[in-house]
């Protein structure tokens, strides 16, 4: 007997909007953009460039006025923290006194020797020539002479003995051949220019060979040497400014130490540039606010939010551009700018012990190794320009979080958190090896100093304990990152996973056929999930728990009733009515997932698996019962909403097209080609994946890979009953009775009022924006 539906179908009053005045509709309409999922993460991203502003500027807007205009101190200043200034007038003259004792370089000698003794040789021969010549009369000999020799009084008398006594050719043979001797003699001691200028005679008296030489020929060669002779030191000046330049560069700044709280600069003096360096450094050197270096700041971190909330945007078609997540990295990076602030000014720790890591180890494990890698740069920008950190110490903090980076996308199993503990490890290991290779590097460093060994050996230290303190803080943050954020990691899926969850346990003796339903379509997913690059662990899981709401009326599910071979309790109700019972178990689900506490992220597979689909078969049904022209194809739609990621729009087909081939008799692999095509083009043409980031190119590699599941799974088919006493290693006693038509009937009413409270709900409240998660 067929249970008849009196009651009247549930109809939505008349909405209210259309009676509103157009400033509330515009307000309405203003509000939900602003609380959109996408407005309010551009909302968070406004807010962290802002906090970070203030906090990072907070040095620049001091009031206090320490130096009056004359460039007089008017109050005592001590130093907050230990500060090293550069003195950089000391350090000027030290750089100044190493150029000037530079070793002179010379240009090479060879070339100018030669030049010399060629001009030499080409005298002495012109010379000759003119004075042995008999047809020359005396007077143009002397001509000649004086040109090439000079006209002082020993050239005249030079010329006068030679004119006296003629010469011939072995004569000038004999005055170049000594020429030549004392030039060589002088020059391989070499003659630079001041002596040249100021002592060249005296040089060349004392090389001439007084004792073998007659007065007449030494005056000759003296003659000679004289007007040829030239400097062949010669600076090579572009080699000395290449060498100044280096000795210089290798110069250590003058460091002035200032103690924390030691006194800086008392009332009534003048401020040297010294104390003008430390008072810069603590902010206390302007007279008020630096408005300028406060606009600058303020751009900076606006590019540090844009460029961080644009690639998040763009990554992986907006999968992690959503407020849960960003209000994560909000919170985590203005935590550690403040924690890092504070350990620089207020601590007497090294840097080195900043567990920076911790960072990039929570935002790997929640979103994607690629964020926090540029999350973790781009605050290390932050802090060495804003802040003015040594950039060798960020270096090697950066490169130990890029290494734990690594371990957690990598190495970690997500069975265990305290896997994470290796990752510190890691951290430390590297931070150690970065140490070690910035102080080798340092020209300071002494190899054979016991006290620089003990220094390098406590950095150490400092730089281990910050790899393994970023390690536990990773640990002990992800359960509170998870709560506060609905945000779920790789560890709580794997723990969600196990089959002895309470909820799982239950489906497996419950509803059994649910069970191993959820089974095939994780398997299903997951493997379409890995094949266009979604989280096919959050897949996975989400496929686990999406129908556990069948199990609070299990056999009005075929897959129950194959397993307990129950009779079909449709069979006694309306196709209203069955649609009302079977579209209700999405809610049910959510209900017992929230019962359980189960994550947000789990709880949208629940609602999203199914959309905003039809319930074909009833509707059908009822068709062919009151006729198409009396039948509102809207009511027997589920209630939705359509899948809103990736994952969701995988475990709809999933959820499909697995139940479609296991209700097909020994199907062909064409059967089941057709049957899935058909599934995805339903889908696709109702518009279900409007709302989510999939492409055509991720349907397309769905489909493939069902197909590949698909045929191995039918390959080797087995029953339901048969798997499911396999897994729970158990027979089930005696089976469930079939629903009488008393508990069908409350069990209708019960839905139907469900969904008449759910329907009123629905109109009074404001219209939401998408979940968050």
């Amino acid at each position: 007997m067929k249970l008849v539906d009196k009651t009247q179908e549930h109809h939505l009053p008349e909405d209210l909007e259309e009676r509103q005045p157009w400033y509330e509709k515009r307000a309405r309409k203003i509000a939900s953009q602003i609380f959109s999922r996408k407005g309010l993460t551009v909302v968070l991203g406004i807010a962290l460039a802002l906090l970070l502003s203030l906090f990072l500027s907070l040095s620049f807007l001091s009031s206090s006025r320490h130096i009056n205009q004359s460039g007089i101190s008017i109050s005592d200043v001590y130093a907050d923290r230990t500060l090293e200034v550069v003195d950089q007038a000391e350090t000027d003259r030290k750089i100044e006194h190493v150029r000037q004792n530079v070793p002179l370089i010379y240009k090479d000698q060879l070339p100018i020797n030669q030049s010399i003794l060629k001009n030499i040789a080409k005298t002495v021969d012109e010379l000759g020539d003119v004075m042995v010549d008999p047809r020359r009369p005396a007077d143009q000999k002397k001509q000649v002479f004086e040109n090439m020799l000079g006209t002082t009084p020993i050239a005249k008398a030079t010329f006068t003995q030679l004119r006296s006594h003629p010469t011939n050719d072995a004569y000038w043979k004999s005055i170049y051949a000594h020429a030549d001797q004392v030039a060589q003699s002088i020059l391989k001691k070499g003659l630079n220019q001041l002596d040249y200028l100021d002592k060249r005679e005296a040089i060349i008296r004392e090389h001439i060979p007084q004792f073998t030489l007659s007065r007449q020929d030494s005056a000759l060669v003296f003659l000679v040497l004289n007007q040829t002779l030239q400097p062949n030191l010669i600076l090579d000046e572009e080699a000395m400014t290449k060498e100044r330049d280096r000795a210089a560069a290798l110069v250590d700044p003058v460091i002035r130490l200032f103690q924390e709280g030691e006194i800086i600069v008392e009332q009534g003096k003048p401020v040297t540039p010294v104390q003008l360096a430390a008072l810069e450094q603590m902010g206390k050197a302007g007279a008020g606010n630096n408005w300028l270096a406060a606009i600058g700041v303020v751009v900076l971190c606006g590019v540090f939010t844009a460029t961080l909330w644009g690639y998040l945007y763009s990554f992986r078609n907006g999968a992690y551009f959503r407020p849960s997540y960003v209000a994560m990295l909000f919170t985590l990076i203005l935590i550690t700018v403040l924690a890092f602030r504070f350990v620089r000014n207020y601590n007497d720790l090294p840097l080195y012990f900043f567990p920076l890591g911790a960072l990039t180890l929570i935002v790997t494990i929640f979103t994607h190794h690629r964020i926090g890698i540029l999350a973790t740069s781009m605050v290390v920008f932050l802090l060495g320009l804003i802040l003015k950190t040594d950039f060798t110490v960020l270096s090697v903090l950066f490169f130990g979080s890029l290494m734990g980076t690594y371990i957690v996308s990598r190495r970690i199993n997500f069975n265990d958190r305290g896997h994470l503990m290796f990752a510190g490890v890691y951290v430390s290991l590297i931070n150690a090896l970065g140490i070690i290779a910035i102080t080798f590097m340092d020209p300071a460093f002494d190899l054979m100093s016991q006290l620089a060994w003990k220094n390098l050996a406590i950095t150490i230290g400092w730089g281990a304990v910050g790899g393994v303190l970023s390690g536990m803080l990773t640990i002990g943050a992800l359960p509170f990152l998870e709560t506060m954020f609905q945000l779920v990691s790789p560890y709580t899926l794997m723990e969600l996973s196990n089959h002895d969850h309470p909820l799982l346990r239950r489906m497996q003796f419950e509803a059994p056929g649910t069970f191993h339903h959820s089974l095939m379509v994780s398997s299903l997913a997951e493997a379409a999930s890995e094949a266009i690059g979604a989280n096919a662990l959050l897949t996975r899981v989400g496929c686990l728990y999406h129908d556990i709401g069948k199990m609070k009326r299990p056999l009005f599910f075929i897959e129950n009733q194959a397993y307990f071979g129950s009779e079909n309790p449709h069979d006694k109700l309306t196709p209203r009515l069955s649609k009302l019972v079977i579209t209700a178990h999405p809610r049910d689900s959510l209900e017992m997932a929230r019962h359980y506490r189960l994550p947000e992220i789990i709880q949208s597979f629940m609602t999203e698996h199914h959309g905003t689909l039809m319930a074909g078969y009833f509707y059908n049904k009822a068709c062919q019962e009151e006729g198409v022209e009396n039948v509102n194809k809207s009511h027997f739609r589920y209630a939705g909403p359509k899948p809103q990621t990736r994952e969701t729009a995988v475990v709809m087909l999933a959820d499909a097209c697995e139940s479609a081939t296991r209700a097909m008799k020994n199907p062909t692999v064409q059967q089941i080609e057709e049957r899935i095509d058909k599934i995805i083009a339903q889908r696709v043409e109702d518009g279900q994946f409007d709302n989510c980031p999939i492409t055509f190119r991720d349907i397309a590699l769905i489909r493939e890979t069902f197909l590949r599941v698909l045929r191995g799974i039918q390959h080797n088919r087995i029953e339901y009953q048969q798997n499911i006493m396999r897994d729970l290693g158990r027979k089930v006693s005696g089976k469930p009775a079939t629903p009488s038509d008393k508990e069908v009937n409350q069990i209708v009413s019960e839905l139907k009022k469900a969904e008449h409270m759910g329907a009123q709900q629905a109109v009074a409240e404001e219209p939401e924006g998408p979940s968050c998660c």
